[in-house]
């Protein structure tokens, strides 16, 4: 993937301020990290984390776990506690053999908590949650999300090109487009998008439902919109990412090569809250970042949320809804804290605080009703498991 206007600078030249930039170097010779905070004027030996011998082979290990039981949930080959299980694996091996090396590493460059992390694209953070990478602290899990701001970028170059385009537009504009449940079979992503709606002035907003979403209607739509939120199914293409596609209203599909094509000049944001909407896989260019997150990038979106597997309709929805809510805040929070605050809340919100949360909405009975049949108690947590948010992904500035 590659963009106009590209510089000449060194990578750790083009680090965004207060953060730090982590790139993956994945061999089977060796597995390292170069871990690069803002104002480093010449990486040093510090800057190089060399994981463990024989981390490939983990690595590898991990990520061919991952995707076989993300093939046997797609399937229906497995139960759904098969695969959060897996998740919680996942997320506990991904600890001993990156998130935790790496955190030392931080420690001792002097990286503060709270600091902005973003990883670069490898075979391994195109597909894996490593921000939900976890470890017991005080007999609870606690994440690396829990102590960074996480965010995903496909390059260094490119995460330099989406701070620029920052100054785009009106930072208090919100214009903005939803596009909801074009099929008709996701009832809580029109609810997400009815509740989300509310958080921009009427004048300002437009939104496309069931039938209304045609190409002709979204790429008549997106143009001059500051946020653009798309709650629609997404289908991933393992072996041609670029025809990923979002099916219409109309049968047909807007493919991810279509979506270079829009109109993104002005925008701040585009969620995508379909299923694997941020996951890339290439099988000819091993850890390149393509698919339907990287062509919005191409577009001109500066940030693209997005999602890294199947995600559960009535979470999803919670989940968006609080996370343009601290979006739209006071004070206001970038995407990438923003979704950190909703994810950590979503993990820690029990049955109780759930319910009042979604208290009036249309499908808060039927939510209750499912919490109650699997035998989830008033301060029970019903969305601890990463398996519920840890999907959600930032990508870009």
């Amino acid at each position: 993937m590659s963009l106009p206007g590209a510089t000449t600078a060194e990578p750790w030249q083009l680090v965004p301020p207060d953060g730090v930039v982590v790139i993956p170097l994945l061999t089977f010779r060796e597995c390292a990290l170069f871990v690069l905070p803002h104002g480093v004027e010449e990486p040093a030996e510090d800057h190089v984390l060399r994981l463990a011998p024989g981390a490939w082979r983990e690595l590898m290990d991990i990520l061919m776990c991952w995707q076989s039981a993300s093939l046997d949930k797609d399937l229906r080959r497995a139960p759904l506690s098969a695969w959060t299980a897996a998740v919680d694996e996942v997320t506990d091996q991904l600890w001993t053999a990156v998130a935790g090396p790496l955190r030392e590493r931080l420690r001792a460059l002097g990286v503060p908590d709270g600091a902005r992390l973003w990883i670069t694209a490898s075979d391994l953070s195109n597909q894996l949650p490593l921000h939900a990478a976890r470890r017991v602290e005080d007999g609870r899990h606690r994440m690396i999300l829990d102590d960074y701001v996480v965010a995903y970028t496909p390059s260094v170059r490119l995460l330099h090109r989406a701070y620029q385009r920052l100054g785009r537009g009106a930072d208090d504009a919100r214009t903005a487009l939803f596009l909801a449940d074009p099929l008709g079979d996701l009832p809580y992503a029109a609810e997400e998008v009815a509740t989300i709606k509310e958080l921009f002035p009427a004048g300002s907003r437009l939104v496309l439902s069931g039938p209304e979403i045609t190409h002709e209607t979204v790429f008549a739509g997106v143009s001059g919109r500051r946020y653009v939120h798309v709650a629609c199914h997404a289908f991933l293409n393992w072996f041609q990412p670029n025809y990923s596609a979002i099916p219409l209203a109309d049968g047909d599909f807007l493919v991810a090569g279509e979506l270079a094509g829009l109109d993104l000049s002005a925008a701040r944001l585009v969620t995508l809250s379909g299923c694997q909407s941020g996951t890339s896989f290439n099988r000819r260019a091993r850890g390149e970042y393509s698919g339907l997150a990287a062509s919005l990038l191409r577009a001109g979106a500066p940030t693209v949320v997005a999602t890294l597997w199947q995600v559960d309709d009535h979470a999803s929805s919670l989940l968006m809804s609080r996370f343009y809510e601290e979006l739209m805040a006071g004070a206001g929070h970038d995407p990438a804290r923003a979704l950190r605050l909703a994810q950590l809340w979503m993990r820690a919100a029990t049955r109780a605080e759930l319910t009042a949360y979604q208290a009036g909405r249309p499908g808060a009975a039927a939510a209750e009703r499912r919490w109650r049949l699997l035998g989830h108690g008033p301060q029970d947590r019903p969305y601890a498991s990463p398996h519920y948010w840890a999907a959600c992904t930032v990508v870009g500035a």
